[in-house]
Parts: structure tokens; sequence; C-alpha cells
């Protein structure tokens, strides 16, 4: 009968060098309201009073002692000496709610499948017990556990939240030894594939976040052994489930993809990558089309061969489409008309590499712009484009989905303009300033040099990933600017200026405190490598100076 369901649960406190919270976890766990447990502090070779903590409590406990070998092996000891039907990991530094057992053992009881993993919401604390933040986890990762563990990041399964059946242990395997920081998600997972988890609807758990617990000093590890952890986890998922998780729509998908890549892990994004390919198609992502224009019938140089080889390299599988006389229509504005006649090609092609994009989708590539990775990541956006400088953007190098509505508003900035205005030449209004202008004015886009999602699912990549190389690892696309008009001394490469504009804001930063300081960094600053030394090397001395000064004023 329902009612009779009393099982014995065994609450499980592995313990490494825990004396420091300890006594707050057995208490919590002693102060259950639900009393049919028994409880086993399992002592993983401590070096401080762990043992002497432990063995003030009595009878009130079972104590464990063991050579140290990691929480796995804790854990494993433990489920293999417990009485219980069912487990619950109570880790030393975090605390149970008084209710915890009881509510979950209701769960239970109504439940006709008792095999089931009963979980719940929790609470993150700091080191001295305060509040840090609630973790409220949505109702579909019940029907969707495994995904949610491939998955999320922003929110997790607290391990010390479930209430487990101890057999599940002997029929699908133990903790593995071998995973130092990911034992638990691991065993979760293999889990999941067999049982149903249920949710209650409290908060169950108090989790400790604090500098000395071993997800903050072997943060390094964690990372990787979470990197290849993860990505076999999606690579598992089947596409029904993969897709039912996000009710068909990759887009949250989009936005994990580029949150790991954001924190450093490598493995992960491309599984995500190949499994949004495969799970949803390309439709939803921007085409695998490279556009490029060529008005004026003249021969490509070196550089124009070197860069468009490396689209073939890095987009092996992109179809490159050149557009020119033959396949635009030169009277299809007055704009476009009066550049043409004026030999003007690049403002000719201003106009056009928005039309195509509206009208076809895909990448625009300027014939200088070189590939130095592949570019797929950015099929991802529905509009993207980079910053060239702080100031302003360039579409050198953009891409779109057909028919995006940004560039509907860009191609509406050409209606009734020529080129020639007052019978002069309207050379300075360029594409870079046309778009950045749009974006900073009704966009509100901030001209900072920084990434940026703005509405309508606009993305602007900071000039680094799109602009130049700076040898940081994040370059896809690099800009050569071999014809630009922007070059202030033509003995200096264009982009050598652009790297040392990035370089300067973010070593300068807020340091400077004078019109002359700036100056005489900025002369300095043009030696290339010396240069730089310098200006990082006075920089370091001043900060100290100015830390002396503040200490004793």
């Amino acid at each position: 009968m329902p009612n009779k369901f009393n099982p014995l649960v065994s609450i499980i406190i592995p313990v490494f060098n825990g004396a420091n919270y300890m006594r707050e976890a057995i208490d919590s766990a002693i102060n259950q309201t639900y009393k049919n447990i028994e409880i086993i502090v399992v002592n993983d070779g401590s070096t401080d009073e762990t043992e002497k903590i432990a063995k003030s409590y009595g009878d009130k406990i079972r104590y464990i002692k063991k050579e140290n070998g990691g929480v796995a092996s804790a854990l494993n000891l433990a489920i293999k000496n417990s009485k219980g039907e069912y487990i619950s990991w109570l880790s030393h530094d975090d605390v149970y709610s008084q209710i915890k057992i009881e509510k979950q053992i209701e769960v239970l009881k109504k439940k006709k499948n008792k095999n089931t993993i009963i979980y719940s919401d929790f609470c993150e604390i700091d080191s001295e017990g305060r509040l840090i933040r609630y973790i409220n986890l949505s109702k579909k990762t019940s029907d969707f556990m495994r995904v949610f563990l491939a998955v999320e990041s922003a929110t997790y399964l607290q391990g010390c939240s479930l209430l487990i059946p101890k057999k599940l242990f002997y029929k699908y395997g133990f903790f593995d030894l071998n995973r130092i920081c990911t034992q638990d998600y691991f065993q979760w997972f293999k889990f999941a594939k067999h049982v149903d988890f249920v949710k209650t609807n409290y908060k169950l758990v108090k989790t400790r976040i604090h500098d000395q617990q071993e997800s903050a000093t072997k943060l390094n590890k964690k990372i990787k052994e979470s990197d290849f952890l993860r990505t076999e986890f999606i690579k598992n998922l089947t596409v029904t489930e993969f897709i039912n998780y996000v009710n068909g729509n990759p887009k949250h998908y989009w936005s994990l993809y580029f949150e790991y890549k954001k924190s450093g892990y490598k493995l992960i994004p491309l599984m995500l990558l190949e499994k949004i390919y495969k799970s949803f198609g390309s439709k939803k992502l921007i085409p695998k089309k490279i556009h490029y224009i060529w008005f004026g019938k003249n021969e490509f140089s070196d550089l124009n061969k070197i860069c468009i080889e490396s689209w073939k390299k890095y987009a092996p599988d992109y179809e490159i489409i050149k557009w020119d006389e033959s396949n635009c229509n030169i009277n299809e504005n007055k704009y476009v008309k009066e550049a043409y006649i004026n030999k003007k090609w690049a403002f000719v092609s201003d106009y056009f590499r928005f039309k195509i994009l509206k009208e076809n989708g895909g990448f625009y590539a300027d014939t200088d712009i070189e590939f130095n990775r592949n570019i797929d990541e950015l099929r991802f956006n529905q509009f993207f484009i980079g910053f060239e400088r702080k100031t302003n953007v360039n579409p050198g190098f953009f891409g779109a989905m057909p028919n995006s509505p940004i560039i509907n508003q860009i191609l509406n900035t050409y209606k009734n303009e020529g080129f020639i205005k007052n019978k002069k030449l309207n050379t300075k209004k360029t594409s870079p300033i046309r778009v950045t202008n749009l974006l900073h004015k009704q966009f509100k886009l901030e001209l900072s040099g920084k990434e940026q999602f703005l509405k309508q699912s606009i993305r602007v990549y900071p000039m680094n990933v799109l602009t130049i190389d700076v040898n940081d690892g994040e370059n896809i696309v690099k800009h050569h600017f071999t014809n630009s008009w922007q070059s202030i001394n033509p003995s200096i490469p264009y982009p050598f200026i652009l790297t040392k504009m990035f370089f300067k804001d973010l070593i300068f930063g807020n340091n400077i405190s004078s019109s002359t300081e700036k100056k005489f960094l900025d002369n300095i600053y043009i030696m290339p490598l010396v240069g730089h030394l310098i200006v990082r090397i006075y920089l370091k001395i001043k900060k100290i100076f100015m830390f002396i000064f503040k200490k004793y004023e």
C-alpha cells in the first residue's frame, strides 16, 4: 500500500579535509523530518580534524575511514556498505533542507515505478552561507534529462539533490574512478538512458561555492574533462530528442555554441555544430554561398588569387559566385549608374553586395579578404558584420540570411540618392559609414569595438575576429585593405595601423591621463614590437607608482 512506503534511505557524506564545513552538513542530515535514515560519513584520507568531528557524533552516524582515492571511490565504498534501499549523496560542504528526504519519498509514494530518480531545485550559497542565487530547473528537464545534461551550462543538475534507488548502481554500474571532476554527470547520463528522472517542486539543497572546493582548485582539469564528456553526450543524443528539446528551433543551441566557445571549450562547440547540421539541416542557417564582385574587367592581382584560394581551402563545400557587368544591372538606380560611369567600382559594389545578399543570402567577401579557418560557425547568425576599428564596422566581409530586414534598411538608404552631388562625386559616404550610422542610430550600436548582439538578430564581431589577425587564435578572416583610401601614411600598411589601434586600446585602457602622454606613447608605438614592449613596460611602471601614491596619500 502507498501509505506504508517507508524505505530506509542512506545519506552518504564523503569528506576530504572538510573540517571547516562538515559539521553543518552532518547536522542537516541528522535533522531530517523523514526519520528512517542512516548517515554514512566516509573519511577519504583527510589530514585535518575530519575524523575528530565525525567521531564526536557517536552512533548518530556510521563512520568509515579509507586512504585517499577521490570522491568516486568514497561514494562507491559507502554505497556498497549501505543498508538503505535509496541513496542520497551529501557533499561535506553542502546543506540539506530538513524536508529533503521527506518530500522526495512523498513523490516516490505516488509513483508506480519505484526505480525512479527524484531531484529538485536548489540554491547556491557562499563560504559564509549567504545566498548567491536560486537554480530553478525547467519542467522539461524531466522529459529531456539526457539533453539537459549534455548541453546546458548556465544551469545544472546538483548531484546532492538526487534520491537514487540503490539497485541502479548494481544494474548500470558505480561511479567511474577515472573521472576526477565529472564522475557525477557521467553517472547521471548513464542512468538517464534507462530510468525516469522526476522533479519535486521544492528547493531542497544549499550547495556551497567557495575557493577550496575541487571545482575551483582543479578548474582547468574540470574544463578539459567536461569538454570530452559533454562531447560524447551530445554525440550520443538522438536527433528526435535533440530537436524536441528546443521545440524544433535551433536558436538556443546557437547561443550555447557561442557561450561554450567563449568559455574556452574546444570540442563541445564543434560537436554542437555537427549535431545541429544533422538534426536541423541547413534551412535555417546562412546558405553556403560566397559572393564576390569584380567590376571593371581588370585582372586579379596575386593577392586576390591567394585570397580566393583561401576561400576554397577553408570553405571547400561552399558555392563561390562571381558578380560583374554580366549579371548585375548597371542601370539599377541613379547611384549605381553614376558610380559606374565614373569608374568608381568600389562604390558600385557597395550597393550590389547588399542587394545580392538580400536576394540570395550567404557571405559577401571583398577579394582582399583572406580566410584563416573554416567559416561554418558564422552560419548560425541571422546577420553578422565586424568592426574595422572602434568607430565603424566594415562590410568587406559579412553574412546574412535571405531577405534579412537589416539589409532592406541599408538598401533603402540608396533610394533617391545619386553618386554625384552638387556636381561632385560623393566618395565620402562609403558603405562602412553608411552601415555604421544606421546601426548606431537605429540599433544602438556602441562604438566601442567590442562584440555586440543587437535587435533583429544582428551580431557585430570585434576587429580581431573578422578584420585583423593579432595571433590570439580568434581570427576567422583578415582584411588586407589593398585598395584602402583610409591609410594615412602609404608607407605603413593599413592593417598594421588597425593592429596598433587594437593593442593600444587593449593595453592603454583608461591609463592615459593627458593628451601629451597619449601623443608621446602614440609615436613610440609606431615602432613594431620594440615600441609595443616599451609601452607595456611604461604602463606597468606607472601602474605600480600610482598604487604606491594612492596607498600613502
